[in-house]
Formats: structure tokens, sequence, C-alpha cells
């Protein structure tokens, strides 16, 4: 049975449209059925029936979920991808452990009461974080027990990975008699460039200063963090680097410009460094022309000696876009000139300062 004034398929025995409220008593319907009368021909299990155009009611709610169901499935396929071959590319740990390494609970320094201790890897949620241009994620655990009558402030000089300089990052304020965990992060890209997928031994330089003069109580001097497997020193991922400049055993190459997976920026002005000296030597990358143009784009990185690595000065693509709209005829960067400030990582003693120059 239908409702004559709307159309709706009622079934039997209904008096009133649970649709449109009709009184079916009163027979054929007094105005135009809603949507001008208009019925539609739908062929369902092979039998064809009429009935009033409506909405897809519960067939279009299935729609909706089954396609919400199929994006999700996709995103969670996504990320899993990306952690699995882009993630583990990148240098990153799987779970708690970097690599096929697992660090067991060791002490690393103690001096005068106060006491530090490497409690296992650190895996960093999502990209980390940027510090100083670099970014910084996985890295070591570290339980720190200020038993001085100081409140200090512990921070990483340099640190290096079977023998490969990464850049790093601790900043843990320890009040005086209390304890506290932090995490010694480590630099993704860092690790990318030079190949580290295992640690081996993990090499470090800290320092405790006095949080409210900030001048060096303690240093730790090199010490040794050791990784439950043995790992060959690795070589940098990317070759084909320019030669800079060589002296007092430090040398310094470029690849120019390039994009860096993982990096919030993108792109950088990437170098190559091995630090033949006797001491930990810090660079300073400062004064920086790209095509001619100065930028204010710095870095920094600590080599421990005996040791190399990678360092660069992260390069907005996003800065350089806008002088080509503005401006145009600024791409290619071919052309990278700047100085490089060679200091003592322990002393700031200025070592050389090296005006350096790039052409591609």
């Amino acid at each position: 049975m239908f409702c004559p004034n709307c159309g709706t398929d009622l079934g039997n025995g209904a008096r009133f449209c649970n649709n449109c409220g009709f009184n079916l008593s009163q027979g054929a319907a007094k105005g135009p059925a809603p949507n001008g009368g208009q019925v539609r021909q739908e062929w369902i299990n092979g039998n064809m029936r009429s009935q009033p155009v409506r909405s897809s009611g519960k067939g279009g709610y299935t729609a909706l979920w089954i396609i919400l169901g199929l994006i999700l499935v996709l995103l969670i396929a996504g990320g899993i991808a990306f952690r699995l071959f882009v993630g583990r590319d990148l240098g990153g740990s799987q779970g708690k452990d970097h690599g096929r390494s697992k660090i067991s609970k060791q002490v690393i320094w103690e001096k005068d009461g106060l006491s530090v201790s490497a409690t296992g890897s650190y895996s960093e949620e999502g990209m980390g974080e940027l510090y100083g241009g670099y970014r910084m994620e996985d890295g070591i655990e570290l339980s720190i027990d200020n038993g001085t009558d100081k409140d200090l402030i512990i921070n990483c000089v340099s640190l290096a990975v079977n023998g490969a300089a990464v850049q790093c990052m601790l900043d843990a304020h320890v009040p005086a008699g209390q304890k506290d965990k932090a995490a010694l992060k480590m630099d993704n890209y860092s690790l990318y460039n030079m190949q580290l997928d295992t640690l081996g031994t993990v090499t470090a330089e800290l320092s405790a200063k006095d949080a409210g003069t900030g001048k060096e109580l303690y240093n730790s001097g090199v010490i040794s963090i050791k990784a439950n497997n043995d790992a060959s020193v690795p070589d940098y991922r990317y070759g084909g680097a320019t030669d800079l400049f060589e002296e007092d055993g430090i040398s310094v190459s470029t690849m120019g410009y390039s994009e860096v997976p993982g990096l919030a920026v993108n792109y950088a002005v990437m170098y190559h460094v091995k630090n033949n000296s006797v001491r930990s030597v810090r660079l300073d990358l400062e004064n920086m022309k790209l095509n001619g143009r100065s930028f204010e784009y710095k870095g920094s990185g600590v080599f421990q000696a005996g040791t190399k690595g990678m360092c660069y000065v992260s390069v907005p693509f996003d800065d350089l876009n806008e002088i080509e709209k503005s401006e145009g005829n600024f791409f290619p960067v071919t052309d990278i000139t700047g100085i490089c400030n060679i200091r003592d990582a322990n002393t700031g003693e200025l070592i050389v300062s090296v005006p350096y120059s790039y052409k591609k």
C-alpha cells in the first residue's frame, strides 16, 4: 500500500502515512506529491518496482562508513610503511632498541658524589625536535644522581658512534641531592649520513655546570658507553664532495646545497669533516653567501679527536623560493662562500679561521 499524497510504501493496514501524516481514510491526495510527484524505477533482485525519489538513508551512511574505513586503513598502512622503510633508512631505532643494538644499565661517570648511568636506548615518538638546526631524535636514556651540594646543568660536549662523530643534545637540570632521568639525543641525519644502523661503542664527553653561574664544575673527559653489538666504522653515505681545506689535521669538504631526508627545512649546505688532530674541535660555519647573497644561516658541529662525521647548515627552501618568485634567476644554488672557524671544543680557543668557496 502506497500513500496517495507522498508515495511512501506503508505496507498493509496503515491508517496514517508515517512520512507525511496523510489520513489514508480521506482517499486520494488533495495536493501534488513531494518532489513534484516524481517516481523512479529501480531494479532490485531482478524485479522492477516503482517508488518515490528519496535520500539514500542507511545505504548512504553505509557507503560513508566504508569510505572512512578505507581511508583509516590507508593511513595506518602508510604510517607503518613510513616507519619500516623511511624511518629505518633515516637511522631511527626500532622500538626501544637502536637497530639491532641494546644498551644495558652501566655507570659511565662518577665524580664527587655525581653519578651518571646509561640505562637503555631512547626512542623519540614522531619526528623529534630541532636543536641548533639538527633533528634530535633517538639516543640513550640516562639516570643522573646529583649527590653534590650544587644545582647542576648536565650537557654533552661531543659524541661519536663507532668512531663517527654524531651531533647530540643533552640538557638536564638536576638540583643538589636529587635524582632525575634524561635523554642524550642524537641527530637523526648524522646517523643516516654515516650509515649508523647499529650502535657498537658510543664515546661521549659530558659537562656539569653550576646552574647559577654557568661555570663548569666537572668534565667527564671522553667516556665509553657499550652496546651489545660491535659494529665497524661506517663511511659517508654520499660521496663526491669537494675539498675545501685541510689544516692542522682537520679536513673539511662539502657537497654543496642538497636535500636532507627527515629534516623539517628540507635543504641544507652539507659538510664532511675529518678530525685527525689530538683534541676535540668545534666547527662554526658563518657569514654564508649563496649565489652572492648574504644570509644569517649558521651551523656548528663538534668532532672528537680521531673521528670523522658530518655537519650541515639548515637552509629553508621556502626562503630561497621567495627570492626566486620576487626577483627571479636565483636557482640553482651553484656558488657558496663563507667562513669556517675551528675552535677547541673545551676551551673555545680559536685554532684557525678559514674562508671557503664552493662552486658547482
